[in-house]
């Protein structure tokens, strides 16, 4: 019997996103359609996070949080692992050290991880000072002087970064060792559906 076959039929049709099942996952890696799994990870996250957050309109300090959580689960996909428990902060450090896009941010990740992230997912707030702006004059992702985070920009440039990443997959075969983590997650995913 086929791992595919051993999954129930309630797995199969559990939703990864809307115009994807676990189903079209299971084919589309058998298949090795990179585009094709690139596409649903980016259909997840717009349906997900991306477009009902990405509108400017919510307060800066949803986009922060959010983006928060995004930043660990796109560094456990590209790192392929389960999950970021006990890793939570090694995720912001690599993901900020690794960046270009956030490399203002790159010496305070520490900080950020404590007083932003833990803030606002334990707080509701961020501590030791930390502001979050949604001020179109502010220019710079990060105000180093007041510690005042722009979240549109934040946010923005979270969103580029992951999308650049998942274009790269998309034409890069499926064989090659820089899909082995993203797949290891997306089968995490799979196993949490059961």
């Amino acid at each position: 019997m086929t791992r595919a076959a051993r999954i129930s039929s309630k797995v199969l049709s559990t939703r990864l996103s809307a115009s994807h099942t676990v189903a079209n996952y299971l084919r589309m890696k058998r298949a090795e359609d990179a585009k094709g799994i690139a596409e649903l990870i980016r259909s997840r996250l717009n349906e997900r996070y991306w477009q009902p957050v990405g509108s400017g309109s919510q307060s800066g300090f949803v986009q922060l949080a959010i983006s928060c959580l995004l930043i660990e689960f796109f560094w456990s996909l590209k790192k392929g692992w389960k999950d970021s428990n006990h890793m939570s902060r090694r995720s912001f450090e690599e993901f900020f050290g690794e960046s270009s896009r956030f490399t203002e941010i790159r010496r305070h990740a520490n900080a950020f991880y404590t007083h932003v992230r833990c803030g606002l997912l334990h707080q509701a707030e961020t501590t030791g000072g930390w502001k979050v702006s949604r001020s179109v004059a502010q220019k710079k992702l990060l105000d180093g002087r007041t510690k005042t985070i722009q979240a549109h920009r934040f946010f923005a440039a979270l969103k580029a970064e992951i999308g650049e990443f998942l274009n790269q997959l998309a034409t890069t075969p499926l064989r090659d060792s820089d899909w082995k983590p993203v797949l290891k997650k997306l089968d995490y995913i799979v196993a949490n559906c059961r």
